[in-house]
Order: structure tokens, then C-alpha cells, then sequence
């Protein structure tokens, strides 16, 4: 088909080389679907008729590395693309694949239609199963029989409701949605958990979602499958006048008004998960929901763990929700500074932008956006004075201590920091040496007499 696509000259120099050796290539998939669309492919895999072995051999003079059964990765000017023999049964399972003889056979058994596109800058675009037809249409199909391609790789049932959420305006046959959910249920367990967690990932990096039922509908899936701990939300009537969603919905609201940053859009996700388990109703039917930020911290700690996240982002996500409801009605410096100073600047903005999200998602938002205003100015005020300082910013260090009080007692010498970080949140001034070093000698000359008297006591 005469339709020119401009490749990158990394993808021409590789195309060329695989022909030049004898072989066939074509760029596949996804970048071709996003140019057509106008969108900046993120990335290029090719397939040609090249074994993975001849493959090597052409790359000889570059890094190359094994990445699945007949996939090679090559490194070209620091950057990284995908090399596959024609495969068929080109899903997951290594075990059922086998090399096809042509571009054909490798079409045939990729998932959808609008992914199954190719192009050579020679031949032009090679579309075997109007990819380009349904691209234009804006339709998501499976290339050939829907059950015969889940069945090669049952993750194929999110990728295609996924693709519906990520391509605006694009959508499944109804019939075939529900086919793929009721799929992703009896065969979730068949496919690991980390590509599972993967395609979630994807779906919260949507940029911009435009139909809020179509994210409902992904998650609910999820709460029937990988996050049960999340079902109870589902039509969780929060009953106060400061919410017009239950707390599922308010959760998904939460997330369609943040940033694509997947530590805050899992934060959003998972913020108020506990409220089912706090809820309280009072003697006019209002419900409260005291402590919820703490059981929500719990459950989405099962969720992440069960994703296999890491321990480093579990416990960004799990801070965020702990910590997502502070200062909601007022400000205390203390706290607050004492808080900037356990996390970075990082943090703390995106700690701000899914408070914001929240309140957004709130009904009867005026007072909300006041306080929440008021906090913002404030952080700035703490970031930008010095004043949310932390251990290391303290005017003297436990060898200073060790030297002015004449002791060498880890415990005593940490508490005593502790303590002086504490006074300091409260009152800024008090950050200078002889303060300082005085408040640390009162206070150590007091748990003296304290565990003297104890002593005395206990004899």
C-alpha cells in the first residue's frame, strides 16, 4: 500500500542491514498504529525472516541480548529496540510458539487488528487484516477469532480493554468487552502477576481519560480478580454532604483529576479504600469515617504487595495514603514541619497535587479549596525559610552531644536529637548551637535524676 511513514535513521540502518544480509523487515505494531494516528511512537519493534542466531550475526559489531523465545535486543546508539523471527502463536507462552515462514503467518496471530499493521520503507504499509479500515473507524478487533487469540495469550483480554480506555473515541464490540472480562476472570490466574501489574501501570499512565465509566468498568474488573480488598468502595454510599460519588467512584474521580505520575495515580486509586471498614453514621444519618486513612495504608499494602511492587514504591504510595487527609480542616506548623522534614521537595508536591485531586472530587469544594490553599502557601513558606528541618540540618549532631554531656550512649544520644528536632518544628529559632546544646543538657541531667529515682523506687 502506498502510504509513506517517517522511520527513525536507527530503524532504517537495521532494516537495511537485515536486507542487505538477505533477509526481510518490517517495523510492526505499535509504532505504526501511532504514526497513522499522528502520535509519537515510544518505541520500534521489527520482525523479519532472520533467526535469532543470524540476527547476532548481523549485529556482530553491536550489543545484542536474548529477550523472549525468537526475540532479540539490540542497542543502537544507546538506544534499545526488538528484533522476532516471524512467530507463530505469537503470544506468551514460549512453550506453543514456533517460527513462521512469512510476514503472513506472524500477522495472523497477533492480537488486534489496529497492532497488526507493518511497514517497509520500500514496500510501503503491509496490512493483511484492515488494521487500517478499523484504525479509521476507530474500532478495536481481534485479528481472526477472538477466543483463538486470548487463548494464545490470555493478557490480551486487558491489552484490549486498555487500548479502549488509551485511544479516544475507540471501542470494543459490546459483545466482545464482556467476552474479554469474563475471560480475564477464569484466567487471570494463568498469567503472572507482574504483567497483569504491567497493563495496570499502563492504564494509569493514560494521559488524559475521557470516559470515567470505561475506567470504572477496568477496575471493577480488578475487584473482581487481582484487588478484592477494593470491592466493598463499589456503590459505598459515603451519605454526607460533602460527597456526590460513593467511594469506588470518588476514588476513580481522584484519579482522572491527577498528573499520569504512577506513585500519585496508585496513591489516588487506593486513598480511601478504608472507609467501608471506619464508617460511622451519626443521630442524623451523616457518616464519618475516622481513621480511614490508616486502614486504607493497610489494604493498599496487600494490593501492592500482591502486585509485586517494590519495596521502595510501596512505601511512597502507602505514605501518600496515610497522609492524604492531614491538615484537611487547619494547619499545625509543628506537624507540618516535622513532616516536610521526613521527605523530599518531590514528595511533598506530589503530595499537594493529590490533595488537590481529592478536593476536586468532593462535593460542596469552597472551604476545602480555602484550607487547602492555605497549606500550600504555607509549605512554601516552611520549603523556602529553612525552617522544616530535618536531623542533618540540626546545629549540632550526636558528637557534639557525646562531647558536651561527656557520654558515648547511642539510645540516650538519638533520643536527645530526636527531642531537640521536635522543639526545633515548634519554634524555628531554636535551630543555634547554644540553645541547643543547652536544652540537650537539661534534658539529660532530667532523665538522670528520672532514672535515679526509678532506681530508688525499685529498691
Amino acid at each position: 500500500m502506498c502510504m509513506r511513514i517517517e522511520l527513525p535513521n536507527d530503524v532504517n540502518l537495521i532494516i537495511e542491514k537485515i536486507e542487505t544480509s538477505g533477509h526481510e523487515a518490517f517495523v510492526v505494531g505499535g509504532a505504526i498504529r501511532d504514526s497513522l494516528l499522528g502520535i509519537e511512537p515510544s518505541d520500534w519493534d521489527i520482525v523479519t525472516s532472520a533467526k535469532p542466531e543470524e540476527i547476532k550475526q548481523i549485529f556482530s559489531s553491536y550489543k545484542t541480548f536474548d529477550i523472549s523465545f525468537g526475540t532479540v535486543g539490540l542497542i543502537v546508539n544507546k538506544e534499545k529496540y526488538e528484533i522476532s523471527t516471524y512467530k507463530l502463536n505469537s503470544g506468551y507462552n514460549a512453550k506453543k510458539a514456533s517460527y513462521a515462514g512469512c510476514l503472513l503467518g506472524d500477522i495472523l496471530h497477533r492480537d488486534l487488528t489496529i497492532n497488526s499493521m507493518a511497514y517497509n520503507p520500500k514496500l510501503g504499509l503491509i496490512d493483511y487484516v484492515n488494521g487500517l479500515q478499523d484504525l479509521y473507524n476507530k474500532k478495536i478487533r481481534f485479528v481472526g477469532n477472538p477466543l483463538e487469540r486470548i487463548g494464545e495469550d490470555p493478557l490480551r483480554t486487558l491489552r484490549a480493554l486498555r487500548f479502549e480506555l488509551a485511544l479516544q473515541g475507540f471501542k470494543l464490540d459490546d459483545a466482545v468487552r464482556d467476552f474479554c472480562k469474563e475471560q480475564f476472570k477464569k484466567q487471570y490466574n494463568s498469567i503472572s502477576i507482574e504483567r497483569i501489574r504491567a497493563e495496570i501501570n499502563k492504564v494509569l499512565f493514560i494521559k488524559e481519560f475521557t470516559d470515567s465509566s470505561k475506567l470504572s468498568d477496568f477496575f471493577i474488573l480488578m475487584t473482581d480478580t487481582v484487588m478484592p480488598e477494593f470491592k466493598p468502595a463499589i456503590g459505598f454510599d459515603q451519605k454526607s454532604m460533602y460527597h456526590q460519588y460513593d467511594v469506588f467512584e470518588h476514588c476513580i474521580q481522584t484519579v482522572i483529576k491527577t498528573e499520569p505520575i504512577l506513585g500519585l495515580r496508585w496513591a489516588a486509586l487506593l486513598h480511601d479504600i478504608g472507609k467501608p471498614d471506619t464508617m460511622t453514621e451519626d443521630l442524623i444519618g451523616y457518616r464519618h469515617f475516622y481513621g480511614h486513612p490508616e486502614v486504607s495504608e493497610q489494604l493498599a499494602d496487600k494490593i501492592l504487595t500482591r502486585l509485586k511492587f517494590s519495596k521502595r514504591f510501596k512505601r511512597e504510595v502507602l505514605d501518600l495514603v496515610k497522609h492524604h487527609d492531614d491538615c484537611r480542616k487547619g494547619i499545625n506548623k509543628t506537624k507540618l514541619r516535622s513532616f516536610i522534614s521526613k521527605h523530599d521537595e518531590r514528595f511533598i508536591n506530589i503530595w499537594i497535587k493529590l490533595k488537590w485531586a481529592d478536593i476536586y472530587s468532593h462535593a460542596d469544594i469552597d472551604r476545602l479549596v480555602m484550607y487547602q490553599t492555605d497549606l500550600v502557601n504555607t509549605v512554601q513558606i516552611i520549603l523556602t525559610d529553612g525552617t522544616g528541618i530535618s536531623l542533618r540540618e540540626l546545629k549540632v549532631n550526636g558528637r557534639d552531644l557525646c562531647e558536651e554531656l561527656g557520654i558515648n550512649d547511642g539510645p540516650i544520644i538519638g533520643d536527645l536529637l530526636n527531642r531537640l528536632l521536635h522543639e526545633c518544628h515548634g519554634l524555628p529559632k531554636n535551630n543555634n548551637r547554644e540553645w541547643l546544646l543547652a536544652e540537650a543538657k537539661r534534658r539529660y541531667k532530667y532523665l538522670k535524676n528520672l532514672s535515679n529515682h526509678t532506681r530508688r523506687y525499685k529498691d
